[in-house]
This record gives structure tokens, C-alpha cells and sequence, in this order.
């Protein structure tokens, strides 16, 4: 975890969010260490100020496929996911690298699966998180035009009436 920290911070990131996606693919006993070491900070701290495309997506999907091995130690963490899901959602709106279509059907589909894994598992937690920082009327344009149509498509989720913020991040729960 040492290395690939390090290396995230280098020129190689690309090669490194590889072999950690491969890492985390293959669900060893020891993944959930990831959650008290660097290597998550700064995994985070990529999604949040990466541009080029390439390492945002290899990012993005580790973050995805990482979220459920770990759901009782990610708790912390949830509040910088929530602003990397924000941060994409505008990404997506703006567009500023004037992605090609095939980058950006594919960036869609890596924002739709982190919507779903962070709406399934969170939902009490990512629900106040949209309602605060989406009542604002500068960002009225990116929920209406991203945000808006993701929520048409999920059913209201059982624990937004059965729980509350702080059970949904408890460890009991992910026993």
C-alpha cells in the first residue's frame, strides 16, 4: 500500500490504479487495511482533481468495486466520495476536455454505477448530502441535467424509512 500511495503521486498513477484494480478485483482477506492506510486518501484526493480521463475512470471504478468490501470503514470517507460523485456529475456536465463520444458513454455509465453503489448502500447519508448541496440555485443545472435523471430511475429505497445517517454507517449494520 506504501508503494502504490506513492506511486499514485507519480507519473505512473495509470500503471498503478491497474494493479490496484486488479488488487481489489480479487477481494483478498487483507483489503480491508486499505481503509486505515493513505493508499484511500489518496486515491480520493485523485478522483477530486484528476482531468485526463484514462485515471479518472481506472479510478473511479476501484473506488466502486472497493466501496462494498469495506462498507462498515467507510463511513469517514463518505462525505469525500459524496463531493468526488459531485465533482463528476458537473464534470459530466461541462464536459471541459470535449471528451469523445466513446469516452464519454463510458464516463456515464462509471458515473451511473457510483450513483447505484452509493444510493444502494447509503442512501439516508447520500439523500441529505444531494438535498443540501443541490438546493442551491448554482447548482440547480447540474442536478437537473444529471442528477435528476439518475434519482427517475431508482425506486425509493426501504432503509430512507427503516434507518437514519448514522445507523446506515454503523458497524452493527454491516455485521
Amino acid at each position: 500500500f506504501d508503494r502504490l500511495s506513492d506511486s499514485l503521486k507519480s507519473s505512473a498513477r495509470l500503471q498503478t490504479l491497474t494493479l490496484l484494480g486488479h488488487i481489489v478485483r480479487r477481494h483478498p482477506a487483507w483489503i480491508y487495511k486499505i481503509a486505515q492506510h493513505t493508499l484511500l486518501k489518496e486515491l480520493l484526493k485523485l478522483l477530486k482533481a484528476e482531468i485526463d480521463i484514462l485515471p479518472l475512470m481506472s479510478a473511479l471504478l476501484v473506488l466502486i468495486v472497493l466501496l462494498p468490501m469495506i462498507p462498515a470503514l467507510i463511513g469517514s470517507y463518505l462525505q469525500d466520495i459524496f463531493e468526488v460523485f459531485s465533482r463528476l456529475a458537473a464534470w459530466n456536465t461541462n464536459n471541459p476536455n470535449k471528451l469523445p463520444e466513446d469516452h464519454l458513454l463510458h464516463f456515464q455509465v462509471g458515473l451511473y454505477a457510483l450513483f447505484h453503489r452509493l444510493y444502494g448502500m447509503y442512501p439516508c447519508n447520500f439523500l441529505s448530502y444531494l438535498r443540501h448541496e443541490y438546493s442551491h440555485r448554482e447548482n440547480l443545472g447540474i442536478f437537473s441535467h444529471t442528477i435528476k435523471p439518475m434519482l427517475d430511475t431508482v425506486k425509493m429505497h426501504p432503509l430512507l424509512v427503516t434507518a437514519s445517517k448514522e445507523a446506515e454507517t454503523g458497524i452493527a449494520r454491516w455485521k
